[in-house]
């Protein structure tokens, strides 16, 4: 006979970072939010906390991934501003998750699952960094399921 486990509560977990310096650098504005072991990326959402701001017109966006692949997870170059002069506080955006589950009928390990804690690298980028006046800052929450070991 079969034998069953149940869970006994919330098996969603959110954790958060904040870029201070955000838009200063198109790549090198990174943080990196520490994925529970036995957890599966599902969702995130950036917030900008404070406005960066430009003289020029430069897409301001994200990109969600691991420390080997920076945009594994979500990338939109001009998810915050398309071509403008910087977004406004309290911008907040929703970063669609793709990637993380596996293909159907792929037979291959979902990309977003992790079986040990490891870091999701969640990038502030400006296609125009030379023209920023104001470096902004950006909160990145992600959102993870803990499924059953």
């Amino acid at each position: 006979m079969p034998k069953y486990l149940r869970n006994k509560g919330s098996n969603t977990i959110s954790r958060s970072g904040i870029i201070v310096d955000a838009f200063v650098d198109n790549d090198s504005t990174f943080i990196d939010v520490e994925q529970p072991a036995g957890s599966v990326l599902v969702s995130a959402r950036a917030h900008i906390l404070e406005a960066g701001t430009s003289t020029g017109n430069g897409n301001w966006g994200y990109k969600i991934g691991t420390t080997t692949d920076d945009d594994a997870f979500s990338i939109d170059a001009n998810g915050f501003d398309a071509a403008g002069t910087g977004p406004a506080k309290n911008t907040l955006v929703d970063c669609p998750i793709t990637g993380s589950l596996t293909d159907a009928e792929a037979g291959t390990a979902a990309p977003g699952y992790a079986d040990d804690a490891r870091s999701i690298r969640c990038t502030a980028t400006c296609s125009d960094v030379t023209s920023v006046d104001a470096a902004g800052k950006v909160a990145f929450t992600l959102f993870f399921e803990v499924l059953p070991v």
